[in-house]
């Protein structure tokens, strides 16, 4: 061993020492850098919606009547009913304000007597809803898409079970503790024993059982657990106890045997091309680069580690767009330098780039950012990430796509949100309908007027900003002006975004325009009269909406409660059908202008709100979404994923201030 170790140390004595003294000097950096900065939340990512804490939200509901006579909003609420009128919060076929006024039944129990007929059943049939029976009818589960799968029901909503294959939908799970896996599958609405005819599968007699919750996988969130099961005569007895609240992914895993030769392949492993990217509308592919700036400049190669695409064609593409980030955007110039292509797979990039992260941050150069450190110039890393078209509706009957037209690199205002005397938290809301009032007029609204709230006082405030030629660049993308990405930096203290003494007359009209349509918005959305706990499930005409908009050429306005407080106003360009519960809605963030953001990791080459169609306890169709741009980042987040946020918002709105929901 210590003869190896000789070896390796006189094979690689240059890497070594060069990678010691990187770690060195870049470690002492960060200690610097950490001592005199501390990132802000707030002022990195200004949201600038109004939220008031949902708590006080809920005691203003005291006076307000509900549909339940004798009670008000904040009753049904403290009694874990829904709120909406009408509810049906147990799914059993009656609603609250029956079960409550005319049956006497309890409203958060499917069967009352607590066996498997629904009280509305036994109403219908003119049974006793408090008498227990035992079930005399065939119990089918009609949403179970497994022949494999075995259920038995122990509560009425477990009728309703859904359970799908989706060993397809994604190919690494790595990274939230899963290696490989032979099936897998999501299991929702079940609250039973869930049991697996493996003779119906091609598994070899050792494996073992991984579950999660879902619908979504979160890095640095989600994670596997192996769990404990039963084998009798090739039927797997699943022990564990499922919640027909939760939504989860059960997962068959062959069954590892420890080796040291393992361990290094998890760590790397050149020869292994296989692609890892998630299965979606897109070919994906990212690198990772580095290389010390004086050597290539001398003509020592750029060393580029990069995954390939599904198409050959899009590898090569990828390949040469790649080459071009490289030497326009981090060595700069037009010399085209060498380039030592390395392909590998997914994990390996991960756990390179998480190295370089953790221990060599300093060395880090995102181009186009002003403050990159000087240690760029002894050696430096980078990331690139892009996505290509392929051909999946000819192997996905569900597959579409649809784009309105509108280019982030022409269409959006590429600088990012900025605080002014207006909009002093964020002039997201603004940004937003500026942003779908241009796209979809096709004019610019060039002047008007608005009673805004400026620091607790209503002032009316106008603006015109058609008196300057120079804002004819709000149409015309040949321009920059205000398209100049570097536009909240020049006009803000260093310390903030907040916009102030230095704008000209015509860059004050044009931030009045923008606090103006801040205030609109933040008038005419109260965003707690749209939160949702995790029993008030979204609607799926709200989605059905959002499409045959965007069918339309329409860019539209949302509004999403974000995790870390406060709600965020993004605009919403496209949508992807990624199967047949699944599609994303494509997403331009003023916070994130051209998908970027300085020290963040993007998690897709385009920002995106993941949306799954879901059914409820009751068989209908609801949808449950994901906003999650950044993957260092687990505060910049909206979602309806139970156990992540405690309440949540998605609202629409078209140019023209009409709200969908």
């Amino acid at each position: 061993m210590k003869n190896l170790l000789l070896n390796i140390y006189k094979n690689n004595k240059k890497f070594i020492i060069t990678m010691a003294i990187l770690l060195v000097v870049g470690n002492i950096s960060m200690i610097i850098k950490d001592r005199f900065y501390t990132p802000s939340a707030l002022k990195d990512f200004p949201l600038g919606m109004e939220v008031e804490d949902f708590d006080a939200y809920i005691e203003s509901l005291k006076d307000i009547q509900s549909d339940i006579v004798g009670y008000s909003v904040y009753d049904k609420y403290t009694m874990g009913l829904q709120r909406q009128v009408g509810s049906d919060s147990d799914y059993d076929g009656l609603t609250d304000k029956e079960e409550i006024e005319v049956y006497g039944t309890d409203p958060l129990k499917a069967s009352t007597a607590g066996d498997l007929y629904t009280d509305s059943y036994k109403i219908n049939h003119n049974m006793d809803p408090f008498q227990y029976a035992d079930y005399m009818e065939q119990m089918t589960y009609k949403f179970n898409e497994c022949e494999e799968i075995g259920l038995s029901a122990t509560i009425p909503s477990d009728f309703n079970a859904v359970i799908s294959d989706c060993t397809d939908k994604y190919t690494d799970l790595s990274q939230y503790g899963l290696k490989s896996f032979v099936k897998g599958y999501e299991v929702y609405n079940y609250a039973g024993m869930l049991s697996i005819d493996i003779s119906k599968l091609n598994l070899n007699d050792k494996f073992e059982i991984y579950i999660t919750t879902g619908p979504f996988l979160i890095n640095g969130y989600t994670k596997f657990n192996k769990c404990k099961f039963d084998l009798d005569n090739n039927v797997v007895k699943i022990d564990y106890n499922f919640d027909n609240h939760e939504d989860y992914y059960v997962y068959i895993s062959e069954k590892h045997k420890f080796s040291v030769n393992g361990i290094f392949k998890d760590f790397y492993n050149p020869d292994d091309k296989e692609d890892f990217s998630n299965l979606s509308g897109d070919d994906t592919a990212e690198a990772f680069v580095y290389g010390i700036p004086l050597f290539n400049f001398l003509g020592g190669s750029v060393h580029v580690d990069y995954t390939e695409c599904k198409l050959e064609e899009n590898t090569e593409i990828f390949k040469s767009a790649t080459g071009l980030y490289v030497d326009q955007k981090v060595l700069g110039g037009d010399k085209e330098y060498k380039k030592n292509y390395n392909s590998v797979n997914k994990r390996t990039i991960e756990i390179k780039k998480g190295f370089f992260d953790k221990f060599l941050n300093a060395f880090e150069y995102i181009p186009g950012e002003k403050d990159n450190s000087p240690l760029a110039l002894l050696f430096y890393y980078s990331s690139y990430k892009a996505a290509y078209a392929t051909q999946q509706e000819e192997t996905n009957p569900y597959y579409r796509r649809v784009m309105t037209g509108f280019d982030k690199n022409i269409d959006e205002l590429p600088f990012q949100n900025f605080q002014s005397y207006i909009g002093n938290g964020g002039n997201c809301a603004g940004i937003t309908h500026l942003t779908s009032y241009l796209f979809n007029k096709k004019e610019l609204p060039s002047s008007g007027e608005y009673n805004c709230n400026v620091n607790g006082n209503y002032e009316k405030i106008t603006w015109n900003v058609g008196t300057a030629a120079s804002n004819a660049t709000l149409l015309d993308p040949g321009l920059i002006d205000y398209k100049d990405s570097d536009f909240v930096n020049y006009n803000s203290d260093s310390s903030n975004n907040y916009i102030g003494e230095t704008l000209t007359d015509e860059e004050m009209e044009f931030v009045n325009m923008v606090g103006c349509f801040w205030s609109e918005g933040n008038d005419r959305i109260n965003m707690n009269d749209y939160e949702l706990t995790y029993e008030e499930k979204g609607s799926m005409n709200l989605i059905n909406k959002m499409i045959r908009s965007i069918d339309e050429g329409k860019v539209l306005d949302v509004y999403m409660s974000m995790k870390y407080g406060g709600a965020h106003a993004v605009n919403i360009y496209g949508y992807e059908w990624v199967d047949k519960n699944s599609l994303k809605f494509y997403v331009y963030d003023n916070n994130l202008p051209q998908d970027n953001r300085s020290g963040f990791s993007m998690n897709e080459s385009t920002c995106s709100v993941q949306v799954m169609i879901q059914k409820d306890a009751a068989g209908n169709e609801y949808f449950d979404y994901l906003y999650w741009p950044m993957s260092d980042n687990l505060e910049y987040m909206s979602t309806s994923k139970k156990g992540l946020m405690n309440t949540h918002s998605f609202v629409v709105m078209d140019e023209n201030w009409n709200i969908f929901n």
